[in-house]
């Protein structure tokens, strides 16, 4: 959306007032987002993670469909360097899925609370969702794990299963994730 945007301008140079108005707007709703879009809660593990809701007033309860889809802007976000966001909000993150979505290896609840309902949107998944995928760059304990359940070989890929057209998005999450792995990022 605004993000891309905003680079857009920035490369074509064009229009350096609508980039920054975009990266504006962005970097307000990241702040939106902690401040008062989400509830910080900790693991049973003690670690911190994040629980958040599709629209406010709820804080929580988001189905893994959208939350995907928030962690890959939250991810864009950090790695552009210039938004409100860091490590430590990203490795919450990694600790909301690895330890409260993630219910058993190759069992993933439907909601970002770890609670599963029973629409396409909110049913548990016995594979890792596309977004969720670069989140192993946050917890690489949790690396194997990971990727372990997102693309089986010669399984295609539903939109509610993980990536929206076919499974081209899911496995390109895959080698992102991979890279960032075996290149060290930490």
């Amino acid at each position: 959306g605004f993000q891309m945007l905003a680079k857009a301008h920035l490369l074509l140079r064009d229009d350096p007032a609508r980039a920054d108005r975009y990266h504006a707007i962005v970097a307000d709703n990241i702040e939106w987002f902690f401040e008062k879009g989400s509830q910080t809660i900790a693991t049973k593990e003690g670690r911190p993670a994040y629980n958040w809701g599709y629209a406010l007033p709820r804080k929580g309860g988001e189905d893994c469909v959208h939350g995907r889809m928030d962690i890959a802007g939250f991810y864009l976000s950090y790695l552009d360097g210039s938004y409100p966001i860091d490590r430590a909000e990203m490795t919450a993150f990694a600790n909301t899925f690895t330890d409260i979505i993630t219910l058993k290896p190759g069992s993933y609840a439907g909601r970002v609370d770890g609670t599963s309902g029973n629409t396409a949107h909110t049913a548990s998944a016995s594979k890792v969702k596309n977004g969720f995928l670069f989140l192993a760059e946050f917890r690489p304990d949790a690396y194997d794990e990971i990727l372990s359940h997102a693309v089986i070989e010669g399984q295609a890929v539903s939109s509610t299963e993980g990536a929206t057209h076919g499974d081209i998005d899911l496995y390109a999450a895959f080698l992102w994730a991979k890279y960032r792995h075996t290149h060290s990022h930490p």
